[in-house]
């Protein structure tokens, strides 16, 4: 049962949870910790940021506060998304809803809630019923609707509610602008962004509404093309509207997981007929030297295509099957034609060294001997062919 205190809130728990969006905001705290005060307050379900491109509907980002909701924002970003009712009322609104308050229940009434297939399957199934949001602009054509969605045990949000919510909405609002500057001031001093400046691969440093916090010159020239990939109002985009939804799952995803979590996303096939892969990768501020890549985690999506990548390219190795620098750097040597021991001459280490990575190098292509890794390696097929898990 989720009971609401609104109510009863003091002064100082307002403040407690103001204080909490402007942390999240700085990157003093997950969303998720900032938003969950809010929706014990309310007895809601959840409470949520979900950000749109309000131009052509493509869900940007989801941030979230609640329990146990990794399987229901699964289901709703993989296949119900598109089927919510409040979202087409949202759009159809477009620019002159922003600001405003929007109750879902003042549109959609009991019976219209009892034949919708989205309310039917997908909200019954989460114990959710009524949703209230803010619509807050970022910029022309970005939205983030800042949403409650009530449980099922409770009704609406009353008046009293619903003036406490409009206060919050204002810092919810604040906070997201204070976000986005923070981000821009710190673009300009981050030493990560001078390392990858120089990698030949387009390489994207990506916050968590696909915000582009980095884009290196080779990056900047694929998006000057629009294939693959482009920006738009400074988010990256997928020129494939299937790629660009599946990168909206793939990024909530990514961002709940480890430090160096990898996940290769296949895309369609691109003007020249060609296969390329966007491969994301976490960056947790705590775990990475100096806040090299700034105090908010962050996801790095590196663009590999075989017309610019030799298929033994040691960090493309790495990355396609998740080899460290020496695997990778072996499994290099390999398709080139060297034995183990003029590896291990030539990189200067035991043999029983390279024997060990290259052990490691079959297990991750899935190859029982070596020769055939090494035919491999050689024709390109090991790289350029659909990796494991690339979806």
């Amino acid at each position: 049962m989720f009971a609401s205190t609104a109510h009863t809130l003091t002064d100082d728990g307002f403040d407690h949870i103001v204080s909490g969006l402007y942390d999240a905001a700085t990157g003093g705290r997950e969303w998720s910790a900032a938003l969950e005060p809010i929706q014990r307050l309310f007895g809601a379900r959840a409470v949520l940021l979900h950000t749109t491109d309000i131009v052509d509907g493509r869900l940007l980002s989801l941030e979230w506060g609640g329990p146990d909701l990794d399987r229901p924002v699964y289901d709703y970003v993989s296949a119900w998304e598109r089927h919510d009712p409040r979202k087409q009322r949202v759009l159809s609104l477009g620019m002159a809803a922003a600001g405003q308050w929007l109750h879902c229940h003042d549109a959609h009434g009991d019976s219209f809630k009892q034949h919708n297939a989205f309310y039917r399957h997908f909200m019954t199934a989460t114990e959710a019923r009524h949703n209230s949001l803010r619509l807050i602009p970022l910029d022309e054509r970005t939205v983030t609707a800042f949403a409650i969605e009530l449980h099922a045990s409770r009704g609406p949000l009353d008046s009293d509610e619903r003036e406490l919510a409009r206060r919050l909405g204002t810092h919810v609002e604040r906070a997201l602008f204070g976000r986005d500057r923070v981000r821009q001031l710190a673009a300009r001093t981050m030493v990560g962004h001078h390392l990858l400046q120089a990698f030949p691969y387009p390489m994207w440093l990506l916050g968590p509404d696909r915000a582009v916090q980095f884009a290196n010159p080779a990056a900047e020239a694929v998006e000057q093309t629009g294939q693959p990939a482009l920006r738009q109002q400074g988010r990256l985009r997928l020129a494939d509207v299937n790629d660009d939804r599946r990168l909206s799952l793939q990024m909530h995803e990514l961002l709940q997981s480890a430090h160096a979590t990898r996940r290769p996303l296949r895309l369609g096939r691109s003007v020249d007929d060609s296969p390329a892969w966007l491969h994301l990768s976490v960056l947790d501020p705590a775990q990475v030297m100096g806040l090299a890549f700034g105090a908010q985690r962050c996801v790095l999506a590196t663009l590999f295509r075989p017309a610019h990548v030799s298929a033994l390219d040691p960090f493309a190795l790495s990355q396609m099957f998740d080899l460290t620098p020496a695997e990778s750097r072996v499994a290099a040597l390999l398709g080139e034609g060297l034995e183990p021991a003029a590896i291990a001459q030539r990189l200067n280490v035991q043999l029983s060294t390279v024997r060990s990575h290259v052990r490691k190098v079959l297990m991750a292509m899935g190859q029982k001997r070596m020769t055939d890794a090494v035919r491999l390696l050689r024709q390109g097929e090991a790289l350029w062919a659909m990796p494991p898990g690339g979806g």
